[in-house]
């Protein structure tokens, strides 16, 4: 029989033969699975994710564009481009307004040579001024209420002081005789009562623009004014008039007469288009 010892060292020689078979089954399934790279993990979704929203963009149909909405657009380009105007249409007729002091101090300022003819060169400029404002008024589209108002106002200024000097001229006087103070009563008549007119309309927020008789009217009146302020600086300074000058004075003639006649058509046509004014709601 064996003793106690041999017994324990047979049982461990047995245990440690069977450690060692299982070690080497663990080995050898640890060989016969594939080890896992990092390009093949398994990239599982989770039924839980939520997948990304795909942005999809939307293509905005274009509304058809009315004739209102293209005419305002036009406008507000012209607008901006009207604002890198150096000057504006009210700035000219302001200018209009302010040549008519200087003119009148250089009409009567004999102390300074040919201080008539710089008076009606200022004038004539002045004269100027009114189509260039209207002109630039209506290519760049500022047709405002504010021009509406004043420019009429600014030709009736510049008239009634060319007018007044013509008239008060002794040398004037001397060749219009009766004349003189018929025509410059039915002009002064005339540029007051539209003016009272406008007054009226502007209380009921209606704004009166020039037409064109008194575009006609105001044309006439610059010239005929002009030739006649041309007058009274050289008929002093001749001692015989010539056959030229004759001429010339008639043509002056000719273009006040005119001038008056359509200031009379005009401020006629003024009150039957805008007799409305004039009438008073019940």
């Amino acid at each position: 029989m064996m003793d106690l010892k041999d017994k324990f060292y047979l049982e461990k020689s047995r245990a440690k033969k069977i450690l060692k078979n299982k070690s080497e089954e663990m080995m050898d399934k640890e060989k016969n699975i594939p080890k896992k790279t990092k390009t093949q993990k398994t990239t599982q979704k989770n039924p839980k994710e939520k997948e990304p929203i795909k942005k999809v963009k939307q293509t905005k149909t274009k509304e058809p564009v009315s004739a209102d909405e293209t005419a305002t657009k036009t406008n507000i380009v012209e607008v901006k481009k009207t604002k890198k105007l150096i000057i504006t249409p009210n700035q000219i007729t302001i200018l209009r307004i302010l040549l008519i002091p200087i003119m009148v101090f250089f009409y009567f300022a004999d102390f300074i040579p040919y201080c008539k003819i710089i008076a009606a060169g200022i004038f004539l400029i002045a004269a100027a001024t009114d189509f260039i404002d209207g002109y630039l008024a209506r290519k760049t589209g500022l047709i405002t209420d504010m021009g509406k108002f004043l420019d009429p106002i600014a030709d009736k200024l510049l008239v009634m002081s060319a007018l007044v000097l013509v008239i008060t001229d002794p040398v004037i006087i001397a060749e219009w005789y009766i004349w003189a103070g018929i025509i410059a009563i039915i002009i002064l008549a005339r540029e007051f009562l539209v003016s009272a007119l406008r007054l009226v309309a502007a209380s009921k927020n209606i704004v009166m623009a020039a037409d064109k008789w008194g575009k006609y009217k105001t044309f006439f009146q610059d010239m005929a004014l002009l030739n006649f302020m041309i007058i009274a600086f050289l008929l002093p300074q001749m001692s015989v008039t010539t056959t030229a000058f004759n001429i010339y004075l008639i043509i002056s003639y000719i273009l006040i007469f005119i001038a008056t006649l359509l200031t009379i058509i005009s401020g006629i046509n003024y009150f039957v288009k805008n007799k409305a004014v004039l009438c008073e709601k019940k």
